[in-house]
C-alpha cells in the first residue's frame, strides 16, 4: 500500500468507497483532494461547505478515519527509522 501522502484523487476515491460514501466521490474529484490534502486533515467547513457533505455522522467517519490512516502512517516512519538507526549501530 502506498503512503497516504502519495495517493491520488482515485486512491482516495477508493477509498472513500471502502468507508461506503462513494456519493461523496464526485466533490472529492472536483476539489482533488489527493491523499497528501487527506493528510493535513480535512476541515468540517471544507467538508460541509465546499464537498457538501452534509451529514454530521459522514464527516465524523471520514474525519476519524483519516486521523487512523495519519496515525498509521506515523507508525510506519518511526519504524523505518528505528530500523535505520539500528542498521548503523550495528555497524
Amino acid at each position: 500500500m502506498a503512503a497516504l501522502e502519495d495517493w491520488d484523487a482515485e486512491a482516495v476515491v477508493a477509498w472513500l468507497s471502502s468507508l461506503q460514501l462513494e456519493r461523496y466521490a464526485p466533490a472529492f474529484r472536483k476539489y482533488r483532494v489527493d491523499g497528501r490534502r487527506l493528510a493535513l486533515g480535512l476541515s468540517e467547513k471544507f467538508m460541509s461547505a465546499q464537498l457538501r457533505i452534509n451529514v454530521r455522522l459522514h464527516r465524523l467517519k471520514i474525519q476519524q478515519s483519516s486521523s487512523e490512516l495519519r496515525a498509521a502512517a506515523r507508525r510506519r516512519r518511526r519504524r523505518r527509522r528505528r530500523r535505520r538507526w539500528r542498521r548503523r549501530r550495528r555497524r
